[in-house]
């Protein structure tokens, strides 16, 4: 079973004194609220539901399929997608334009088809520690900003992306992860949305960051 919405949701499984199983799926109601003015309509998230006698290979295919034929609308859900490399094992926080495509042209000769820059082009992003949140470019690593560098640049020859929070690539800049801050970051605070926090409790960091409710 698969619910078929990106946002807050809530699944609760139970089975009742007659062995009987529900699933129960759907919006999750905690701070969820919509107004509905008169002559207006809401339509709830889709769930897929899929069975399978033949065990779970089969179940998973058809998922799989499912999701291929009639969900994913990308030109790529049935197109081979492109070979990358990831500048960040490489790098980490450590590039410049001259690194980027130094990557780049190594890469080509191994067949790779795609650059994607990693985190660390925005802010004063130089570790961990700092400029989450700072939606800036970093011009001294990226001189000139972001555009499409491979195709500025001779030898090159090999399209560069920049990696979006959720993990997706696109063709222009996607500042990301956008749920994310740092606590100490004087710019950072500035963009960063309202933190997650329960009550009076102390706020919490995940890892070096602060969650923004989002």
């Amino acid at each position: 079973m698969n619910f078929i919405y990106s946002g807050n949701f809530a699944i609760d499984t139970e089975v009742d004194t007659r062995g009987t199983t529900r699933v129960l799926m759907g919006i999750n109601p905690t701070d969820f609220r919509w107004r509905l003015e008169p002559g207006e309509s809401f339509q709830t998230p889709e769930a897929v539901l899929v069975y399978s006698d033949k065990g779970l290979g089969a179940m998973s295919r058809t998922f799989h399929h499912f999701y291929l034929d009639h969900l994913c609308r990308s030109e790529w859900a049935k197109k081979k997608r492109p070979l990358l490399i990831n500048s960040w094992e490489a790098a980490f926080f450590d590039f410049d334009d001259d690194k980027l495509v130094a990557f780049a042209q190594e890469a080509k000769k191994l067949g790779i088809e795609m650059l994607v820059m990693d985190d660390g082009w925005f802010g004063t992003r130089n570790d961990d520690l700092r400029g989450l949140g700072d939606w800036y470019v970093n011009e001294k690593k990226l001189k000139g900003g972001l555009s499409d560098r491979a195709g500025q640049r001779p030898g090159a020859e090999i399209r560069h992306l920049v990696r979006a929070g959720n993990g997706q690539s696109r063709q222009r800049p996607v500042p990301g992860p956008p749920g994310l801050g740092h606590p100490r970051q004087g710019a950072g605070a500035l963009h960063l949305p309202v933190p997650v926090r329960a009550g009076h409790d102390p706020q919490g960091c995940a890892g070096q960051h602060l969650p923004a409710d989002v």
